[in-house]
């Protein structure tokens, strides 16, 4: 009465994820219809240990032949994605399918079955995809190390900082000025003149002025002079001793005194 032909998977194996597989197939109706207007066909495809399952079905409506001709066979094709009931990319491995067909008659309250063909079993390869196999990638060639240009004056693997003037500035000679400063003497200048003396007369500690410690005046003496008359005295038998001032310490005449400065 129906007959399920020329069964066609493609592709085969089945690749999981790459792309869908469709079963291709014949569906020969018989010369007589008696009212069935609904053609279903459906796939239940399994594991082995049917804890995956998957449900494809198609149905579609049947035109009334023209007169005097009737429908030989009906063309259909089912398409399953790879998922099971659980909408879930099924694992790899070897399923098996089964094909069946049905003529029903709608009247307006559903569908009845009216004639059921026989099953059409068989097997499917399911395969993991890995995703595409691409090519090597040729190797990239080796680039020397970029060397950096090297600053004059700079020291290999010191870090790199001012960078000295290969043209040495011209030494001009210093010249020995003596400091002149408005209103004083310059300081190669000998001192000449007595050094007055603020703290002239003090007491002493018995009250009296000390004159061994600040002498009121000291003789200018001439390195030269006086030594040559004192010379010319001491030979003639005449010269008469150098007589200090009072209460001064008594002192070679050959040696010049020198003044005496104030402790600060």
């Amino acid at each position: 009465p129906i007959k399920i032909t020329d069964v066609v998977i493609a592709p085969e194996p089945f690749l999981i994820g790459k792309s869908p597989v469709t079963f291709s197939m014949l569906v020969e109706l018989p010369p007589y219809l008696n009212g069935a207007n609904v053609l279903e066909v459906s796939a239940l495809i399994t594991s082995p240990t049917r804890r995956n399952m998957s449900f494809v079905a198609h149905r579609r409506i049947l035109a009334p032949p023209p007169s005097g001709s009737r429908l030989a066979s009906v063309p259909v094709v089912l398409v399953w994605d790879g998922k099971d009931q659980y909408r879930q990319l099924v694992p790899d491995g070897s399923y098996y399918y089964e094909i069946r067909a049905k003529l029903m008659e709608d009247e307006g309250f559903g569908p009845r079955t009216k004639v059921v063909s026989h099953r059409v079993q068989g097997t499917l390869d399911v395969l993991a995809y890995a995703g595409e196999v691409l090519p090597p990638v040729p190797p990239e060639p080796v680039l020397p190390e970029e060397v950096p240009d090297e600053i004059p004056g700079e020291v290999p693997g010191e870090t790199p900082g001012e960078i000295e003037s290969p043209v040495k500035e011209e030494e001009l000679p210093v010249e020995d000025v003596p400091m002149v400063e408005e209103g004083l003497k310059a300081t190669d200048d000998p001192v000449s003149g007595e050094v007055p003396s603020t703290d002239e007369g003090m007491p002493n500690e018995s009250g009296e002025p000390s004159p061994d410690r600040f002498p009121e005046a000291l003789p200018e003496i001439s390195d030269a002079k006086k030594l040559g008359e004192q010379d010319n005295a001491t030979a003639a038998g005449t010269a008469e001793p150098l007589l200090e001032p009072p209460g001064e310490p008594q002192h070679d005449p050959a040696i010049p005194m020198q003044p005496l400065l104030q402790e600060h």
